[in-house]
């Protein structure tokens, strides 16, 4: 019987579509962020890593011109050519902007769920019933 791997995730991640930085003292890659969360990223890259590395990261949020600079982050689990990262020690100004970033992605996704199910609700066939 084949084992089923668990959905482990505590939090909710976001899509991101935004190249990423991660290094220490025997690499420094470049790999592609997927998603984030308020804690961690799912990171896309050619270059491979071992679960327990610890990393430090540097890459943006959507459009701003300030990167989001990671002191420290461990490598929790790879798959292929992704891994997941989980935040270690980041500053206030980074925690903030993802906060700001984790929130307006958790904004966007509500507005656009509720559009959908209105959408749906005005669509939808409406069933006769005789009397």
């Amino acid at each position: 019987m084949a084992k089923q791997i668990q959905n482990v995730r505590q939090k909710p991640r976001i899509p991101l579509q935004t190249s990423v930085t991660y290094l220490n003292r025997e690499i420094q890659a470049k790999g592609l962020v997927v998603d984030a969360s308020r804690e961690g990223l799912r990171i896309e890259s050619r270059h491979p890593v071992d679960v327990g590395v610890r990393l430090a990261l540097v890459f943006y949020l959507s459009n701003e011109q300030e990167p989001v600079m990671i002191e420290d982050a461990t490598v929790r689990w790879v798959c292929g050519s992704h891994f997941g990262v989980q935040f270690v020690k980041w500053s206030a100004n980074a925690e903030a902007r993802l906060g700001n970033f984790f929130w307006a992605g958790i904004e966007g996704a509500c507005q656009s769920l509720l559009h959908l199910m209105n959408g749906a609700s005005h669509t939808a066939p409406r069933i006769m019933h005789d009397a």
